[in-house]
């Protein structure tokens, strides 16, 4: 019995990694449960309509948190960006494993110490690189021991591919017009102020 563990659950790349994971993995060895400690959300409704429940914390939330673990008889608690229950399923002996998805070099400096106080509560951490493994170690000080690496998977679809044709001329481009795509959630980790910022200073150049 699995707790996924999540603040909000709209859309993106960390949901789309949720919703792999428990759609994906077979229901005759596990049954999940997810916990949106804030809201919930478009991935929250798909993983309803896909057999999975999901309740949203309100109210006393640490009692009723306490009251689903204890319900759902969970066996283990996972967290994708979310740190809530952790002190909570370490208080019923429950192991916690936390996913890392990315580098968090623009998080302020002190979220060190926070790291470090939700450590305590944590079993294992799942890198989805070598590269973020190395700097839970460099930066945070995790104990390496405690951090594996298992990369997102990648679903081949071996079906009917959608197909979406489009062309320049439809979007008013010539030939020589430069395109960039940036497909990322609008957020300000995705460093968008920074894109922004250099496209204005090439816009002459590049109108």
């Amino acid at each position: 019995h699995v707790v996924i563990e999540v603040k909000t659950l709209e859309n993106g790349g960390v949901e789309q990694v949720v919703f792999s994971m428990v759609t994906g993995l077979p229901h005759s060895v596990f049954r999940f449960l997810i916990v949106c400690v804030e809201q919930g959300g478009m991935t929250a409704e798909r993983c309803r309509q896909n057999g999975i429940p999901v309740e949203i914390l309100s109210g006393d939330k640490e009692s009723v948190y306490r009251e689903i673990l204890r319900r759902f008889q969970a066996d283990l608690v996972v967290t994708h960006y979310s740190s809530f229950g952790s002190p909570i399923a370490a208080q019923l002996g429950i192991p916690v494993i936390s996913f890392v998805h990315g580098l968090y070099a623009w998080l302020h400096g002190g979220l060190l110490g926070e790291m470090g106080t939700w450590d305590q509560y944590v079993s294992r951490y799942v890198a989805i690189s070598h590269d973020i493994a190395s700097y839970l170690t460099r930066r945070f000080h995790l104990a390496q021991e405690k951090i594996c690496v298992i990369p997102n998977g990648v679903e081949i679809v071996s079906k009917q591919k959608a197909e979406i044709s489009t062309n320049r001329t439809h979007w008013g481009l010539s030939l020589d017009d430069y395109v960039f795509l940036h497909v990322a959630a609008i957020s300000p980790a995705k460093g968008y102020f920074a894109l922004l910022e250099a496209l204005r200073q090439i816009a002459d150049e590049c109108p």
